[in-house]
């Protein structure tokens, strides 16, 4: 396994040289001396890895090999030879500087080496305390976890191709997407099949629509589309409306007036595809095209992300099986078909004149009750994704899905974050929408987060301001009072302190355990958390003080390690790496050693 990466402009150029001006007799003048440091500076660098891993053993400096500036290291680990290099250059008289990483293992590619990830990782932290910018070159070990993962992908994506197709072929018939409302996903076919496709003429023949559509457009037919209605009713109102942006040439008016009025014929997803799933489908979903494009852009991943990744694609494989299952049993309906269509009365067509006719005089929006709520289920799913991707690979907490929001003036749950260490620290993110009818109007998106106890610990609110107008009875025309504002400061800083929250605060255990692992260090005594990691979330946090935390629980998250001491040692070791002698329990180490006497 091979792993690169380089460091640029370190912070302070006296850690690998020392520049000093000498006299020079033969020159009578002071001359520059530069001193280098780097040999001092690396093997300081693999002093503080040892301190970290004890269970490196064997740390050989090989010299400046190759060339000047280049140091390479052996380190021995459970038998594996690791490879270190730190190659050290400079330009521009010093003001440029890079540092090179080279890191080799001989361990076979077909076992994930635990080791190397967080060798790797934790150098990298290291170094980014005294240089400015990391870049990464190659990382075969993480290569290796997306060649893994991509098959997976490929055939969970076919079976989504495969069911949406078949049902909507079943459905509609194979030319459904010629279905009023579905261009976008013609258009994206269209782009497709000249940009992503190559011929082969023996398969020139056949429907390949959702063949060369992306998960992305996949998703929205999926979820998103609507089929209208072939035919336009218009109301004298809106007939009246359609004439007079005819005679004043606004043909994008015309345009935009039309598709406010198409009726809805079938929507794909509630009235087709919605029976087939449970609740969690639209999240997996949304999660599975993430994961999709992060592997297939060779984004680097780590075991943990790996196994993360992998559970939600098998559960996208799990769900389309189960969906073309149901749907193969089903009795076809001619009800699916059935057209819903909701009679707008006069009043309301009335105020949408007038709104338009002050948006085209004016330039102001003015919205009604629906949509002002639309603008704030856009900053409630903001929110929500933006809490939900920063803890995706988090073992510490889950965040459950995204309830459905509905506009009443009320409190309503948005979703939970739920920790897994303890229940007693986990908290309910809350909305309470407050929107006001009318032109100059505020309506309220209030969000707060409350612990089970009732407490609220981080509250906000979103304002949106309605637009008005008023009409000069003498020019017959509007005249502006005040703009549509959506102001979203307030909520930009509930993200972040939210973020931290979770980082920082909402486990006040782990915090007591760094601190008491930090006196440990400084003043003598026992550390509270083992040091070994976590079988389930590879941190060093399993409890060894009963005080704090139950013992050989993750202080991380909340997982069961069973452990013990070793009674000839008394290093703590998992129970799938020790054993009995004779009735002793000696971990692996020990074991070893008092077999091999």
């Amino acid at each position: 396994m091979t792993i690169e990466y380089m460091f640029n402009n370190i912070k302070n150029t006296e850690l690998i040289y020392l520049i000093e001006e000498r006299y020079d007799e033969v020159f009578g003048d002071n001359i520059k001396v530069e001193n280098y440091l780097g040999t001092d500076y690396c093997r300081g660098v693999m002093d503080k890895l040892q301190t970290h891993f004890p269970e490196m053993k064997n740390c050989v400096y090989k010299g400046q090999t190759e060339r000047i500036a280049h140091e390479e290291y052996n380190v021995e680990v459970a038998g594996v030879i690791y490879s270190v290099s730190f190659t050290i250059d400079t330009f521009n008289d010093k003001a440029q500087t890079q540092l090179g990483i080279y890191i080799f293992s001989s361990t076979d590619g077909n076992e994930y080496d635990m080791f190397l990830e967080k060798f790797k990782v934790y150098l990298k932290e290291i170094l980014l305390k005294e240089w400015e910018i990391c870049t990464w070159i190659i990382d075969e070990q993480s290569e290796y976890l997306g060649m893994q993962l991509y098959p997976l992908i490929f055939k969970a994506e076919n079976k989504m191709r495969a069911f949406v197709n078949k049902v909507m072929t079943h459905k509609f018939g194979f030319k459904w997407m010629e279905l009023i409302g579905l261009e976008d996903i013609i258009k994206g076919y269209q782009r497709s099949n000249v940009d992503f496709k190559r011929e082969v003429p023996e398969f020139n023949n056949i429907n390949d629509y959702l063949i060369c559509s992306t998960a992305e457009s996949l998703t929205k037919l999926m979820l998103k589309s609507k089929v209208f209605e072939s035919s336009i009713s218009l109301s004298d109102v809106e007939s009246m409306k359609i004439h007079e942006m005819l005679a004043e040439k606004k043909s994008n008016s015309i345009f935009e007036s039309l598709l406010k009025i198409r009726k809805v014929k079938v929507d794909i997803w509630k009235d087709i595809f919605e029976k087939y799933f449970d609740e969690k489908i639209q999240k997996e979903i949304t999660n599975f095209i993430k994961n999709r494009n992060h592997v297939a852009h060779n984004k680097l991943m780590t075991k943990a992300s790996y196994d993360k990744m992998k559970s939600n694609i098998l559960e996208i494989q799990t769900s389309f099986d189960i969906a073309d299952n149901a749907f193969m049993n089903e009795e076809p309906s001619d009800e699916l078909y059935e057209t819903w269509n909701i009679e707008q009365e006069e009043i309301r067509n009335e105020k949408e004149y007038v709104y338009d006719r002050i948006k085209n005089e004016t330039g102001i929006d003015v919205l009604f009750p629906e949509q002002i709520f639309s603008l704030f289920e856009d900053k409630i799913q903001e929110l929500y994704t933006e809490i939900d991707d920063s803890e995706y690979f988090s073992y510490a907490v889950t965040i459950s899905t995204l309830n459905a929001i509905e506009n009443e003036p009320e409190s309503q749950i948005m979703f939970s974050v739920d920790s897994n260490v303890d229940e007693s620290f986990s908290f309910k993110v809350c909305v309470l929408i407050d929107i006001t009818d009318g032109m100059g109007e505020d309506s309220y998106l209030k969000l707060w987060i409350e612990k089970e106890d009732g407490e609220i610990l981080l509250e906000t609110k979103v304002i949106y301001h309605n637009g008005e107008a008023h009409e000069d009875s003498m020019e017959c025309y509007y005249i502006p009072d005040s703009e549509a504002l959506l102001d979203t400061e307030e909520l930009k800083s509930f993200i972040e302190d939210l973020k931290n929250y979770i980082k920082d605060d909402m486990n006040p255990i782990k915090a007591e355990a760094d601190s008491l692992s930090f006196s440990a260090v400084k003043d003598g005594g026992d550390s509270p958390v083992a040091n070994i990691p976590c079988w389930n979330c590879g941190q060093d946090y399993i409890s060894v003080n009963d005080d704090l935390y139950p013992y050989g629980k993750c202080m991380n998250c909340g997982e069961e390690n069973e452990i013990f001491v070793c009674e000839r040692c008394g290093n703590i070791y998992p129970a799938d790496e020790g054993g009995e002698f004779c009735g002793v329990g000696l971990c692996s180490y020990c074991l070893e050693k008092i077999e091999n006497e």
